[in-house]
């Protein structure tokens, strides 16, 4: 299956792709940080960088191909954005 930053991008619309809700995404994630929770989360995948999504044909933000498994993309999706959450420093003062 195919995942892009996009799916998992808070300041991105359900219509630009994000597939989670806006309280389990992250704002602005990079491949570099998509590639380290998914090897965290022991996922096998391939990335592909410089690789753009479709609809938006000159963005390109890469994506990662993720071996499906037995969960769902949605369940891949939200795990991945929790672990992204979780290796971000957070903005608390």
């Amino acid at each position: 299956m195919v995942l892009w930053a996009a799916n998992i991008d808070r300041s991105k619309s359900r219509r630009q792709g994000r597939r989670n809700p806006k309280s389990l995404s992250v704002d602005s994630p990079r491949l570099g940080e998509i590639e380290a929770a998914a090897k965290s989360l022991s996922l096998g995948f391939i990335s592909k960088p410089g690789a753009s999504r479709p609809g938006l044909w000159w963005e390109k933000t890469g994506c990662l191909l993720v071996e499906k498994g037995s969960s769902t993309r949605i369940e891949i999706l939200k795990s991945i954005a929790k672990q992204l959450a979780k290796e971000r420093p957070s903005k608390k003062a």
